[in-house]
């Protein structure tokens, strides 16, 4: 008996499509490593634990926004550039030039091997910030979705931002090596 696909998948299938040809200009992917969340496909607020923790502010709109969860590993992004030269880069530490302007983005120390964003429910302990990379556009598949849902925060003010972006540069401070990181700069 020949085996069929069950509706909901060819219709991921065809959302998964969808997604890739509208987001087919180019950009590189922001991602955050799955060690940093552990047990998110589990937590019925995941939207927000990622808002929060990956600084997407954007999304903080007073609106209702849905978000969209994907998981695929660094092996499917390597395979993806298997012609790629030597040393050319396929991950990188996201710059200000990676994404449009916004006010809660901050550069990371040189020093670092990957971004931080700017978390939007900071902890004073600085245990809040996850790894942050850009990686090479990769084609998504029906089996990289994790899950989909809604969620509703009110924008950030100037002055919670300002709070958020003093709290990051203490915790970047606090790394190894970077105790004065940002004292040249005047906000």
């Amino acid at each position: 008996e020949a085996l069929t696909t069950p509706p909901q998948y060819e219709a991921l299938a065809d959302l998964t499509r969808f997604l890739n040809e509208e987001w087919r200009d180019g950009r590189p992917r922001f991602a955050a490593l799955a060690a940093e969340f552990p047990g998110l496909e589990h937590d019925p607020d995941w939207p927000r634990t990622i808002c929060e923790r990956c600084g997407l502010a954007h999304h903080c709109t007073g609106q209702s926004v849905t978000l969209a969860l994907f998981r695929y590993s660094v092996r499917d992004v390597l395979a993806a550039y298997p012609s790629i030269a030597p040393g050319a880069a396929v991950f990188a530490v996201p710059t200000v030039l990676d994404l449009p302007m916004s006010n809660v983005y901050f550069t990371a120390p040189g020093s670092l091997h990957s971004g931080h964003a700017v978390g939007l429910a900071p902890r004073r302990d600085c245990a809040h910030l996850a790894a942050e990379l850009i990686h090479a556009r990769i084609e998504y598949r029906p089996e990289d979705w994790v899950g989909v849902a809604r969620m509703r925060r009110d924008a950030l003010s100037p002055e919670e931002i300002a709070d958020l972006r003093a709290t990051h540069l203490a915790c970047l401070r606090r790394t190894p090596g970077n105790d004065d990181y940002g004292s040249n700069c005047v906000d």
